[in-house]
């Protein structure tokens, strides 16, 4: 019952179209790669794991966190953690690594201790 077309593309029975290379492309139009990876007709791709990583090049984690092309990471919650480690909350405090808490209007909050403005992690 499958057809094998002339450019050497496989149809299978149930209508799904199979490249010579090893794709899938099925009928909805998401093509599943022969590792295993969906990408789906607008070009964003779901990893075997659940990561999908859209045409941007932005990763969503199956947990929602957003993980930009730059190395930033945004939570859910939305609160900003930088490649350096610095965190920024929805607020607009910065939390730096060492733990100081530098607010929007440039005051600092000794290490381990709160300043105005920081809504914590």
């Amino acid at each position: 019952g499958s057809a094998n077309t002339p450019s050497g593309a496989v149809k299978t029975p149930g209508g799904a179209v199979k490249a010579p290379g090893g794709a899938v492309n099925v009928l909805g139009g998401a093509v599943k790669a022969p590792g295993g990876a969906v990408k789906a007709p607008g070009g964003a791709v779901n990893a075997l794991g659940g990561a999908v990583k859209a045409p941007g090049g932005a990763i969503k984690t199956p947990g929602g966190a957003i993980k930009t092309p730059g190395g930033a990471i945004k939570t859910p919650g939305g609160a900003i953690k930088t490649p350096g480690g610095a965190v920024k909350t929805p607020g607009g405090a910065v939390k730096t690594p060492g733990g100081a808490v530098k607010t929007p209007v440039g005051n600092s909050g000794q290490k381990g201790g709160a300043a105005e403005g920081y809504s914590g992690d």
